[in-house]
């Protein structure tokens, strides 16, 4: 049996992601933490609910809590996609939604969504953090600096060994500097 108001249902819920679509892309590049977390919630739940109408309209199969499990999953992925979490996630979910016969479902939805998202772009918040131009570390070193060492990008390096004697800092200290390069073995 299929919902006598789905043409409504999805062109309102539609328009409500996309709305919500559009404020997050308002949002986003400004210096005012507006948040990332809860429209992902949103726009993936709206998704996950679209995805469950789309079910009902093309196979006539309609089930009031599968809908609401489809718009839990759609949050979930929505959020694993972009924000690249999934066992907190996971938790976080589980927790907020009390739907713990969806961890299966959610954690094979969440990894699903994290890994595809892994094939095509960055996290959002590491293009966020880019974007306002905030120093932070990469996972990787990147291959053009993997063996550079800090003699070559320093002037006259004042180093440190891993672990310095007493007479070393007491150098160290008595120069211009405040922070020292550690160096191991093989330098």
């Amino acid at each position: 049996k299929v919902s006598p108001y789905f043409e409504i249902k999805s062109f309102d819920l539609a328009l409500f992601g996309i709305t919500w679509y559009l404020f997050t892309i308002i949002t986003y590049g400004v210096w005012i933490p507006a948040g990332l977390f809860l429209p992902g919630i949103i726009m993936g739940g709206a998704m996950g609910r679209l995805w469950a109408y789309g079910i009902q309209y093309f196979f006539g199969y309609y089930d009031k809590d599968e809908i609401e499990q489809n718009t839990i999953l759609g949050s979930a992925a929505m959020l694993a996609g972009y924000c690249r979490l999934t066992y907190s996630l996971t938790v976080i979910m589980l927790e907020t939604t009390q739907a713990v016969n969806l961890f299966i479902p959610m954690m094979i939805n969440m990894l699903a969504s994290y890994f595809t998202a892994i094939i095509f772009n960055q996290s959002l918040y590491i293009r966020a953090l880019r974007g306002k131009q905030c120093p932070f570390l990469l996972d990787e070193i990147p291959y053009i600096n993997k063996n550079i060492r800090a003699q070559v990008i320093m002037k006259t390096p004042h180093t440190l060994p891993l672990v310095p004697t007493v007479a070393e800092i007491e150098e160290g200290l008595k120069k211009e500097y405040r922070v020292f390069p550690l160096i191991n073995k093989s330098g």
